[in-house]
């Protein structure tokens, strides 16, 4: 499953998976403006991931940022 097809939109091509224990996908992103604005689409992420990764059982997200330079 390509992580691209649960963060459609823009904000994709600055996201990426880092982990998935205990039911939590943890996503890091390039700025903290992102990080911000995929907690707000927290609910739908895990929705859509549910979906494209079945076996998973998300629960949770936790988004964390590091500005590259």
């Amino acid at each position: 499953v390509k992580f691209e097809g649960i963060i459609v939109d823009k904000l994709g091509k600055y996201t990426r998976p880092t982990n998935l224990k205990d039911n939590c996908l943890h996503i890091q992103s390039d700025d903290p403006v992102i990080a911000k604005e995929l907690e707000g689409r927290s609910k739908k992420i895990i929705e859509k991931a549910n979906l494209l990764i079945p076996k998973a059982l998300i629960e949770r997200t936790k988004i964390t940022s590091k500005k590259e330079k």
